[in-house]
């Protein structure tokens, strides 16, 4: 599917949900599509070239109707071996002592735009569920700052954690794609080794670059840091809109 046929997507699909949730879609079908084409398309290229531009994008529509939910499914593991959200973690006082300065700063700011108080270092450490559910319920009610125009960054590295979280969650549909194809160019190549020719050989090639895709790409340090620059940018915004506040 083209850029310009994804755009054409806005009415139904943000933004994020293009960026998020359509793209992994897309690279789960991606294998198929590239399957059909090849096997199709010396004889027949315009129906080759239809039937695979539909699977892509009829497929990785429906399939970015799922993959949030995978990808939602996916955080609390996440968090865990995270040792939390990353913004519980930006803000909790356990933290590094190199940030600590930065940390209060957020902290104070946050403080002052919701109007929730935070505990205390004491109290935080003695109850440390309650700290984190306080931190919560603060970045629940500054995420809308990533929806306003003079925060761009937020939207983007938003997405691009959606993107990298959801990648990660689907990555075994992913790969069993991948090999599905690659054992039905196997398949065609057997049975009908006189429907091969060029284009053939480039969607093996194709394949196997797709296959290489979902071995090495999705992972949960990619995800990490995507949250983590999610963070960074949402609590920077925070300060900023603090410091207007006060004016």
């Amino acid at each position: 599917m083209s850029s310009a046929s994804i755009k054409s997507l806005g009415p139904v699909l943000s933004a994020y949900e293009r960026r998020a949730r359509l793209a992994p879609g897309l690279l789960v079908i991606a294998p198929i599509a590239d399957l059909v084409v090849a096997l199709g398309f010396d004889k027949y290229p315009i129906v080759a070239g239809v039937l695979g531009l539909v699977s892509l994008g009829a497929g990785g529509f429906v399939l970015s109707l799922f993959v949030g939910n995978f990808g939602r499914a996916v955080e609390p593991a996440l968090y865990r071996s995270w040792g939390g959200k990353p913004t519980t973690q930006l803000l909790r006082r356990d933290g590094s002592p190199e940030t600590a300065i930065r940390r209060e700063t957020r902290r104070t700011a946050i403080q002052k735009v919701t109007g929730i108080k935070f505990l205390s270092a004491r109290a935080e450490r003695r109850y440390g569920s309650r700290a984190d559910e306080l931190i919560d319920l603060a970045i629940s009610q500054v995420r809308p700052l990533g929806r306003r125009s003079e925060f761009p960054l937020i939207e983007q590295e938003s997405a691009q954690y959606g993107f990298e979280r959801n990648l990660f969650a689907v990555r075994w549909i992913g790969r069993a794609a991948t090999y599905a194809s690659l054992l039905g160019f196997a398949i065609g190549f057997l049975l009908l080794p006189e429907h091969y020719s060029v284009s053939s050989v480039v969607g093996v090639i194709v394949c196997l670059a797709i296959t290489a895709f979902w071995s090495f790409a999705p992972s949960a340090e990619r995800t990490r840091m995507a949250g983590f620059r999610y963070a960074e940018q949402l609590l920077n915004a925070v300060v900023t809109a603090s410091r207007r506040t006060g004016e």
